[in-house]
């Protein structure tokens, strides 16, 4: 939808039409490249995604697979996503800990963009259903998206990396600066894996 200067929007339909709109794309590049489709679902790769609307005050977002955004108030760094692997969605399942991270390609996305069914050896796309978060936020916040390869690299394990995330943002004001400097820690830390950062001071 389009909307005008100071006419109210309904940021939930701006999420779930800018996410079904891309998982239109991603079928329609499959079938314009790839039929007769004749492989297993799981073939078709799919695709972490954040979407964050930010109006008066309010932040609504939307995200599926394991890209994550973080709030930053004071000193403090909060993960407000849930990542959609196997391993995480097992443990919220209530499988034990133990056995969900013994699972094999536990880091696999269970919930992703790229949803469709097969039909007469041709996708059909299925609109995707996001998590949807909504939460105010003040003056002095900073909203981080990210992917997992920040995450990942970022520190010696999760709880590392974000020490290591919360002290560049504290230390450095300037979102394109700070941006940069979480892709020099993540490399720095092996950068194994795509580095995608969104920052937004809240001033």
């Amino acid at each position: 939808g389009r909307y005008l200067i100071g006419e109210p929007i309904d940021e939930f339909e701006i999420i779930y039409e800018l996410l079904d709109e891309a998982n239109q794309r991603i079928v329609a590049y499959v079938n314009a490249n790839h039929l007769p489709f004749q492989g297993n679902p799981h073939e078709v790769m799919g695709t972490t995604v954040l979407v964050a609307v930010i109006h008066k005050g309010v932040v609504t977002l939307g995200a599926l697979g394991d890209s994550r955004a973080y709030l930053q108030r004071g000193t403090s760094l909060e993960q407000i996503t849930i990542d959609h692997n196997l391993w995480t969605l097992s443990i919220l399942d209530n499988v034990a800990a133990d056995s969900a991270l013994a699972l094999p390609h536990g880091d696999a996305l269970a919930r992703c963009l790229g949803t469709f069914y097969v039909e007469d050896k041709r996708l059909v796309s299925i609109a995707p259903q996001p998590d949807i978060f909504r939460f105010p936020v003040t003056k002095g916040d900073t909203l981080l998206l990210t992917t997992d390869g920040l995450i990942d690299f970022a520190g010696a394990n999760a709880l590392a990396s974000e020490d290591n995330i919360l002290s560049i943002l504290l230390a450095e004001n300037n979102p394109s600066l700070a941006s940069l400097e979480l892709i020099l820690l993540a490399n720095r830390g092996g950068g194994g894996d795509n580095i995608g950062i969104g920052i937004t001071r809240f001033i």
